[in-house]
């Protein structure tokens, strides 16, 4: 655990260190951004896959309220509606 620590530590002293002025300057910065790079892209994915899954979800819901609406119009209602045995009678 300390050295999953001393790693954590070591990368967010990087972080700050190639924040300022030092980022094309020097050589740690430059092995240092790829990698900054390809973890801000993957936390991009992420956050995109779940906006267009929420989006998909809402879009389904959408379509599905609307094919509900078209199949349950009146005159589609009066054309399937069974007008057989009725216990009621």
């Amino acid at each position: 655990m300390d050295s999953l620590w001393a790693n954590l530590k070591w990368i967010a002293f990087q972080a700050q260190y190639c924040a300022g002025r030092n980022l094309l300057e020097s050589r740690i910065c430059r092995d240092f951004w790829p990698w900054a790079a390809g973890a801000a892209a993957v936390v991009a994915l992420i956050v995109a896959y779940f906006v267009w899954s929420w989006i998909a979800k809402h879009v389904r819901a959408w379509a599905w309220r609307r094919a509900q609406a078209k199949v349950a119009d009146a005159a589609t209602m009066d054309s399937v509606r069974w007008s057989g045995y009725d216990p009621r009678k």
